[in-house]
C-alpha cells in the first residue's frame, strides 16, 4: 500500500535527527549560491548597458573583477552545500538502513520463507536511498527552489513586468507535465524494483549452491534461469527508460517555447522603445536562473511518487511484529554496570534487573542441552596400594560398597535413572560443604585414606 506525503514524513522524518543542522547549513549555502547568481545577473546588465552600448571599456575591468568575486563566492558556497548535504544524506541512509536491518533480524522465520533474499537486499539498498532523497534532500530542495523562484521572479518583475507575466504563465505547464508522468513512472519504478530483486535473488541462490549445482550438473539450467530474470529486468528498465526519454525532451521543448515566447514579446518592446537591448539580455539571464528551480519543484512530484512506493516496501519490514524481543539496551546496561543481581536495585533500578533476566532467558533459549555430568567415584571406593583386585580401602574383605539403610543402590549401566534422582548423578549422599572444597583425586589415583588402610593391613598380615 502506497504512503502519502504526510505519512511518509511522519514515519521517516525522525531518522534525520542528528543531521538537521547539516541539512540547514547546506540549504543556507544554497541560498548564498542563489545570491551570487543574482549578483551575476545585475553585473551582466551593467556590462551590457555601460560598456557594450556606450563603448566605454574603462568600467569593464571593475565589473569583471566583481563578477569573478561573485563566481568565487558562489563556487565556495556550492562546494560547502554539496559537502554538507552529501554527508547528511549518507548519515540518514546509514541510520535508516541500520534500523531496517536490525528490525529484519528479529522477524519470524516464516517472513523470510515467503520472500526472496534478493528482494530484501534491494529494499535495504535502493529503496533506502530513494526514501532518503524524499525525507532529507527533498525538503532542502523544496525550500531553496521556492526561495530562488521568488527572488528571480521579483528580479524579472523589476526588469520588465510584461515579460515576467509571460514567463510566469508558462510555469504551471511544467507542473502539469510532471503530474501526468508521475503515475506511469511510479508503476514502472515498482516493476523495476521487483525485477531487480528477482535478479539479485537468482544470482545469490545460484552462487551459494554451487556445490549442489555442480554435483547434479545443473549449470545450464541455472544459466537459463538467470537469463530469464535478466530479460525481465531489461524489460522493466526499458519501460522506465522510455518514460524518462519522453519526459525530459518534453521539458526541454517546453522551456525552449517559453524562452522564444519571451524573446518575441521582448523584441516587440525593444522595437517600440519600451525596453533596451541590455534589459532584454538581462531578462534572458534572469530567465535562465528562474526555470531550473521550477523544474526542480516539478521533479519533486516524481520523487515523492517514487518514494511512496519505496516507503511501502520498507514499511512492510518495519510493520511486522518482531518474534524476538529487543534486549540491546539491557545488554548495554549490564556492560555499563547499571542494575545488580540478587534483587538489589543499583543505579539501573528494577528495569535493569528485569532486562537482565530477559536477556538471560534469551541466551538460554537457543542453547543446546548439556550432556549428563559424570561424577568421579568417591575416594573410599578406590583400591589402595598393595591390595588385590576386587578389594577396596573401605575395610577388609569388602569387595564393593553395599548401600546402607535408607540409601538406594546405584543403577546399572544403561538403566534409566531412578525416579527423584537426577540423571548422571552418583547414588552416594552429597558430602558436606567442607568436604566438597577439598581436593578430589583423579580417576585411578590412590587416595590418602586408601593408602593408609593398605599399610595397616600389610602390617597385620606380617605380624
Amino acid at each position: 500500500m502506497r504512503k502519502g506525503a504526510r505519512e511518509l514524513f511522519s514515519e521517516f522524518w525522525p531518522y534525520t535527527r542528528g543531521d538537521r543542522l547539516r541539512l540547514l547549513g547546506g540549504g543556507l549555502l544554497s541560498l548564498v549560491l542563489m545570491g551570487a547568481e543574482l549578483g551575476t545577473v545585475v553585473i551582466f546588465e551593467a556590462i551590457v548597458g555601460r560598456v557594450l552600448e556606450k563603448h566605454h571599456l574603462t568600467g569593464f575591468w571593475v565589473l569583471a573583477g566583481a563578477w569573478l568575486a561573485m563566481a568565487a563566492a558562489g563556487a565556495l558556497a556550492m562546494a560547502g552545500s554539496r559537502r554538507l548535504a552529501g554527508l547528511a544524506a549518507g548519515r540518514v541512509q546509514l541510520r535508516l538502513r541500520d534500523s531496517v536491518f536490525s528490525r529484519a533480524q528479529r522477524l519470524p522465520a516464516d517472513y523470510f520463507d515467503e520472500r526472496r533474499l534478493g528482494d530484501l537486499l534491494i529494499r535495504l539498498t535502493d529503496d533506502v536511498a530513494v526514501v532518503e532523497g524524499a525525507i532529507a534532500s527533498g525538503p532542502v530542495t523544496l525550500v531553496t527552489s521556492a526561495v530562488s523562484i521568488v527572488v528571480f521572479a521579483a528580479a524579472a518583475l523589476v526588469i520588465r513586468w510584461d515579460l515576467a507575466l509571460v514567463a510566469f504563465a508558462a510555469a504551471p505547464a511544467f507542473w502539469l507535465l510532471a503530474r501526468g508522468f508521475s503515475g506511469p513512472l511510479s508503476r514502472a519504478t515498482d516493476a523495476e524494483r521487483a525485477a531487480s530483486g528477482s535478479l539479485a535473488s537468482a544470482v545469490e541462490e545460484s552462487l551459494s549452491n554451487q556445490a549442489l549445482i555442480q554435483a547434479f550438473n545443473r549449470q545450464d539450467a541455472e544459466s537459463e534461469r538467470l537469463h530469464r530474470e535478466g530479460a525481465s529486468w531489461l524489460r522493466a528498465t526499458m519501460a522506465e527508460t522510455k518514460l524518462d526519454s519522453v519526459y525530459e525532451p518534453l521539458v526541454y521543448f517546453l522551456e525552449t517555447c517559453c524562452v522564444l515566447l519571451v524573446f518575441a514579446v521582448g523584441a516587440w518592446d525593444v522595437a517600440g522603445g519600451r525596453l533596451s537591448a541590455a534589459g532584454l539580455l538581462a531578462f534572458a539571464a534572469c530567465l535562465a536562473y528562474l526555470y531550473p528551480p521550477v523544474q526542480s519543484l516539478s521533479g519533486l512530484v516524481l520523487s515523492l511518487s517514487e518514494a511512496s512506493a519505496s516507503a511501502a516496501r520498507i514499511g512492510d519490514i518495519l510493520g511486522v511484529r518482531p518474534a524476538v524481543a529487543e534486549v540491546g539496551s539491557a545488554l548495554r546496561g549490564r556492560l555499563l554496570g547499571r542494575g545488580r543481581r540478587g534483587g538489589r536495585r543499583g543505579p539501573g533500578g528494577r528495569r535493569a534487573c528485569v532486562h537482565h533476566h530477559a536477556a538471560r532467558r534469551l541466551r538460554h533459549a537457543g542453547r543446546p542441552a548439556r550432556p549428563p555430568a559424570v561424577r568421579r567415584p568417591a575416594p573410599a571406593n578406590l583400591p589402595g596400594p598393595g591390595l588385590p583386585a576386587g578389594r577396596t580401602g573401605a575395610g577388609p574383605g569388602r569387595a564393593d560398597h553395599r548401600p546402607g539403610r535408607g540409601q538406594r543402590p546405584a543403577p546399572a549401566r544403561g538403566d534409566p535413572p531412578v525416579r527423584g534422582q537426577p540423571h548422571g548423578h552418583s547414588h552416594h549422599p552429597r558430602p558436606p560443604p567442607d568436604r566438597r572444597r577439598r581436593h578430589r583425586p583423579a580417576l585411578g589415583e590412590p587416595s590418602a585414606a586408601g593408602a593408609s588402610t593398605g599399610l595397616a593391613l600389610r602390617a597385620i598380615a606380617s605380624g
